[in-house]
C-alpha cells in the first residue's frame, strides 16, 4: 500500500481532461500545463477554492494495472486541506499528514493506522551519492548555461512513420503530429499548442486524434487565469471574441470520455 496526495476525488478541480489521452514524449516534449494545473487543483483549493487534494491510500499494484482504480479517500471534512509533508512509516501500517483549515492558520496532524494490514518486506535502503552523475557543483558553470539558452525548433522522426515538429519559444509551445508512430500499432496526427502568461490568461489548445491499437481524441481548448490571487489558475468559461466559451471541448481514449464542461464552477 501507499500514500498519494491528488486531486481525483475533487471532480470539479481534477484537470484529468488534459492527460486523459496520453501523447508521446510528455517529458522531454512538454507543454507546459504542470505548473498552471497544479495552481488550479491544489494552490487554489488550499486558499479559497472548493475542492479536495487528498490524500489517498492506494493499492500500488491495483494503480498500475486497473483503470478505474481510484483508492481510498483519506479526507475526512471538506474544509480541512491537506498540506505537505506526508510520510509513511517504515513498519508500512502507518501514515501521517498535515492538513489547514482552508482560509484560516489552524493547522492539524493527521494520522491513519492500518491494523490489520500485513505489509510486504521494507524496500532497502541505499545511501544517496555524493555526487550525482547528472549534476555539478560547480555554479561557474550556470552563466554559460544560461546564455546558451534559446528557441527550440526540431523534428522528432517516428521509428516506423511520421514526424512531430517541435517549437517552443518563451511565450508559446507548438506540437504539430504528422502521421507519428513509435510503434506501428497507434499513429497520431494533428495539433497542441500552448500561450503561455502566468501573468495574464494563458490558453491551452489541441486538435489531436490517435488511431489504430490505442485510439484517441482531444478537441479541447482550455484558458486558465493569472496564476495569482484569490482563484490561482481559474478556468475562464466567458465567451471570447468569437463568441465561443474560452474553456471547451473533450478528450477521450479507449472509449472513455472526459467533458471540460464538468469543470464549470
Amino acid at each position: 500500500l501507499g500514500v498519494t496526495m491528488t486531486t481525483r476525488f475533487s471532480k470539479q478541480t481534477d484537470l484529468a481532461v488534459l492527460s486523459l489521452l496520453p501523447r508521446p514524449y510528455p517529458a522531454s516534449l512538454n507543454m507546459g500545463l504542470n505548473m498552471f494545473a497544479y495552481y488550479h487543483g491544489v494552490a487554489g483549493v488550499r486558499t479559497a477554492r472548493p475542492g479536495s487534494i487528498g490524500p489517498a491510500l492506494i493499492d500500488l499494484e491495483a494503480s498500475r494495472t486497473k483503470r478505474d482504480y481510484l483508492g481510498h479517500d483519506l479526507n475526512t471534512s471538506p474544509d480541512w486541506v491537506y498540506h505537505s509533508p506526508i510520510s509513511w512509516h517504515p513498519n508500512g501500517r502507518r501514515a501521517m499528514w498535515s492538513e489547514a483549515l482552508r482560509g484560516t492558520e489552524k493547522r492539524r496532524v493527521q494520522v491513519v493506522e492500518l491494523n490489520r494490514y500485513r505489509p510486504a518486506r521494507s524496500v532497502a535502503t541505499r545511501p544517496t551519492p555524493a555526487t550525482p552523475s547528472y549534476s555539478t557543483g560547480d555554479l561557474s558553470q550556470v552563466l554559460p548555461l544560461v546564455r546558451r539558452s534559446r528557441d527550440i525548433d526540431v523534428k522528432v522522426y517516428g521509428r516506423k512513420s511520421g514526424h512531430i515538429a517541435y517549437r517552443r519559444t518563451a511565450t508559446q509551445v507548438d506540437k504539430v503530429y504528422v502521421d507519428f508512430s513509435d510503434d506501428g500499432r497507434t499513429i497520431w496526427s494533428g495539433r497542441e499548442t500552448s500561450r503561455l502568461d502566468p501573468r495574464a490568461t494563458s490558453v491551452y489548445s489541441a486538435d489531436l486524434t490517435a488511431t489504430g491499437a490505442a485510439p484517441g481524441r482531444m478537441a479541447l481548448t482550455v484558458t486558465f487565469g493569472p496564476l495569482g490571487g484569490p482563484l490561482p489558475a481559474r478556468l475562464v468559461f466567458e465567451p471570447g471574441a468569437d463568441g465561443q466559451p474560452q474553456t471547451r471541448g473533450y478528450a477521450e481514449y479507449l472509449g472513455r470520455r472526459v467533458d471540460v464542461a464538468g469543470l464549470v464552477p
